[in-house]
């Protein structure tokens, strides 16, 4: 019996053992978008569900590396900061807590936005907006507001900057002329040489689509000879089970046959 649970017990953990966590602590939106761009580059991927309601993800175990670097070098996976904000020491928040958050919600909402823009890989919306006399509606100190609009694209997309001073402008509600927007492109060059804020220098990308680079001849051998010496010996494994328990069963029904004849 003992060795039909180490049979079971190994099955168990090379079937684990065929998968690895990439991500957790997904939203599901996140998930998707990230199984989506892993479908593309050739990266099979899969959702699971925790327990807390959040989302991992899993790879093979050969692909594992690659998902890595095409999620850090694409920048799927982008930074959710908290809140933050200056510390409330009672129940009521007082006016500039409340144009603190107020500012960095709208951040958020332009950042969302913008990066939903077509070649737009990651967007930073960051707002000066002056405080405002609750009654009258205009600027205590006479101070104009002001933005700044990071853009980091994955092509020369022909983002006209113009209009997006206009969306974050009308947004806001500040003047055009007071909103600066920098707008960073990641073309064939820059990738090859790694992406700003990353240690990788393996290049991902040949031209404008980023793609992971296509694995060896090697890679592709041993990762084919994993699988097959993974399946392989779940297949023997269950064969010694199997045989394990027709003996085991044999056994019973012979002393069975035993008892029987002795009984009569």
């Amino acid at each position: 019996m003992r060795l039909g649970y180490g049979l079971t017990l190994c099955v168990l953990l090379l079937l684990c053992g065929c998968k690895e966590q990439l991500l957790q602590n997904l939203t599901e939106t996140q998930a998707n978008n990230i199984v989506s761009s892993l479908s593309q580059a050739g990266i099979y991927s899969q959702k699971r569900k925790d327990s807390d309601g959040t989302w991992a993800l899993l790879v093979g175990e050969s692909d594992l590396s690659n998902a890595l670097k095409l999620v850090d070098e694409r920048r799927l996976l982008r930074a959710t900061s908290a809140a933050g904000g200056p510390a409330k020491g009672s129940l009521l928040s007082s006016r500039e807590e409340q144009r603190f958050s107020m500012e960095r919600a709208l951040s958020r909402e332009l950042e969302g936005t913008l990066g939903s823009i077509d070649g737009v890989v990651e967007a930073r919306v960051h707002l000066n907006m002056p405080p405002v006399d609750p009654l009258l509606g205009r600027s205590i100190t006479g101070a104009k507001g002001s933005a700044s609009v990071l853009l980091v694209t994955a092509q020369d997309s022909g983002l006209d900057r113009r209009q997006v001073s206009q969306l974050v402008a009308g947004a806001a509600g500040i003047a055009v002329e007071h909103v600066a927007v920098v707008v960073t492109v990641i073309g064939a060059d820059e990738v090859r040489n790694g992406l700003p804020g990353s240690d990788k220098s393996q290049a991902i990308a040949q031209g404008a689509d980023l793609q992971i680079e296509r694995p060896s001849m090697y890679d592709w051998l041993t990762a084919l000879l994993t699988r097959n010496v993974q399946i392989g010996a779940l297949i023997l494994l269950a064969v010694i089970w199997l045989s394990w328990f027709a003996l085991k069963r044999r056994r019973w029904l012979r002393l069975r046959c035993v008892d029987a004849v002795g009984s009569k």
